[in-house]
């Protein structure tokens, strides 16, 4: 019987493919952007169709820009209706702009409440979200629900999602240590906020950073406290998607995206181009491993002659570190290994010997003479109480003379 589910997804490549959350600070020139990638992705000013949501001022600054005003939720719900069934009408969309998540949030809200006042009860009227639904949160997550059905119709039509945000500074608690940290965010409530970003692939935030020179620290008059105050050199946009400090709020399905960038549309896109096309040469996410020679027993011996030489003494004490030496095998192995991704230029010696240490006072070769030679013939419970005393440190780089003496005397 054939399988009736079961689909193996391809690495996509192109930036049109995934859905994105630009929060900016006011003026940044966030709805130029999603304007301007949809036309550089297409070659036309409808590539992205940009909703103006509630009181959100209309892109009219922006010469072709292609979109229609939803000032209630209910003209939202009628343009998605629109674009998804008469898709055909718009042949050079590809993005669909929610402008801003705030006012898609408030719409939705009013929506709810006005929904709720035509089926409840006169005496359970609601003025707000937080007395829709009568429960804790109910009304705001019926709003929730509405915004996320909105979206995945968008989506399962073919469109991506530009959606456009704006910043202030949140205090947040780390849910491990439960410590707070201010971190610059989205100003939507995080409820809203949460379902919106779980639905698209990256979210970048954008904002003026400033360049400052000069810096010294003078007393405040009032507080008395001493205050960095410097001299404002130069201002420039960025965009950032991956912030490890977190003081910026990011997410990403990239694991390769530069940190930040230059704002610009041109610029957003190349990041993502080149941070997909860094993760098409790392299959399932894995870190490229390095392959060691295929090497038959006489190459491996030759190999590791170049590095050290090992008389039978020394063998001893390695078989009892647990070591498997060549000449303890009857045949090797010919296949491939994974070895950890050092530099392959790098040679680690293992069996670095050092002689320069010697101790006029001490013989410390004869010592170690005394201790191989009793070691031989030890039985299993001293050797292993040897083996604790040197731990994994070979006999040959111990010049520790309390050390060596202890080993002697455990053998003895």
């Amino acid at each position: 019987m054939a399988r009736k589910f079961g689909h193996v997804y391809r690495l996509s490549k192109n930036f049109e493919d995934y859905s994105y959350i630009i929060n900016g600070i006011g003026g940044i020139g966030k709805t130029t952007m999603v304007y301007e990638i949809g036309k550089l992705i297409t070659g036309s000013n409808e590539g992205t169709f940009i909703i103006t949501c509630g009181v959100e001022n209309k892109p009219k600054h922006i010469d072709d820009a292609f979109g229609d005003v939803a000032p209630d939720f209910k003209t939202f719900m009628e343009i998605v209706k629109e674009l998804c069934e008469n898709k055909a009408e718009y042949p050079d969309t590809k993005f669909v702009a929610i402008d801003s998540m705030d006012e898609f949030a408030r719409t939705a809200e009013n929506y709810v409440v006005a929904e709720w006042n035509k089926t409840c009860d006169i005496n359970d009227r609601a003025k707000s979200i937080s007395q829709a639904y009568k429960g804790f949160q109910k009304g705001e997550s019926r709003a929730c629900d509405l915004m996320l059905n909105q979206i995945m119709k968008l989506q399962d039509a073919g469109y991506s999602l530009l959606l456009v945000g704006h910043t202030k500074t949140k205090l947040k608690e780390d849910v491990i240590t439960k410590i707070q940290f201010e971190q610059l965010t989205c100003n939507l409530d995080n409820k809203y906020y949460n379902a919106l970003k779980d639905k698209v692939n990256l979210v970048a935030m954008c904002y003026t950073e400033n360049i400052v020179d000069n810096v010294e620290e003078k007393k405040n008059a009032f507080t008395k406290k001493m205050n960095k105050i410097g001299q404002l050199t130069d201002r420039k946009r960025v965009m950032v998607f991956a912030d490890t400090e977190n003081a910026v709020d990011c997410k990403s399905h990239f694991p390769y995206i530069a940190a930040k960038v230059d704002f610009g549309a041109e610029n957003f896109i190349n990041a993502v181009r080149d941070a997909l096309e860094e993760q098409s040469k790392h299959p399932n996410g894995e870190v490229p491993t390095t392959k060691a020679k295929k090497l038959t027993k006489k190459a491996k011996e030759e190999t590791l002659e170049e590095h050290v030489s090992v008389d039978d003494d020394e063998a001893d004490e390695l078989r009892d570190m647990g070591a498997v030496l060549l000449d303890d095998e009857d045949e090797l192995d010919n296949t491939e290994v994974d070895t950890a991704p050092w530099d392959e230029d790098e040679e680690l010696d293992l069996f670095d010997e050092d002689d320069s240490i010697e101790d006029e006072t001490f013989d410390e070769e004869a010592v170690k003479n005394a201790i191989r030679a009793k070691n031989k013939t030890a039985d299993a419970a001293t050797k292993k109480k040897v083996l604790e005393l040197r731990g994994e440190t070979l006999l040959k780089d111990i010049h520790d003379e309390k050390l060596l003496k202890e080993i002697l005397k455990a053998l003895a």
